[in-house]
């Protein structure tokens, strides 16, 4: 069973749906899908930027406006099995973007020219 689920509402619902497919799809052959985080309004946005900004978190996190978070196009979600690599791989592979140096987060293809980051 996929743990965080109800952070899946809020996204755009194509989104919402592909996430739901490929995490039961992975939850099923036993990675133990964790999501940790969906759509985020612009003032979550801003406390987890100044937080990463001042050196007290260990994951990156864009200024408002610039993540796909904000707009319902990204989720964060860990494997409990401890194979996180293999889990993006097969979410990229799937057609999900991966962003460098955020081992959770992957969001709606196209995302990153739409935002410029």
């Amino acid at each position: 069973m996929i743990q965080g689920r109800e952070k899946l509402v809020g996204l755009y619902e194509p989104w919402r749906v592909w996430c739901l497919y490929w995490l039961t799809y992975l939850d099923q052959r036993g990675f133990g899908t964790i999501v940790t985080s969906g759509f985020r309004d612009l003032n979550e946005q801003k406390v987890l930027y100044d937080e990463w900004r001042a050196g007290r978190r260990r994951l990156p996190a864009a200024a408002p406006g610039k993540s796909a978070h904000n707009y319902g196009l990204a989720i964060d979600v860990w494997a409990s099995n401890g194979q996180q690599a293999a889990l993006m791989t097969f979410l990229r592979e799937a057609g999900g973007e991966t962003v460098r140096g955020d081992p959770p987060h992957i969001q709606y293809p196209g995302s990153r020219r739409y935002l410029g980051s």
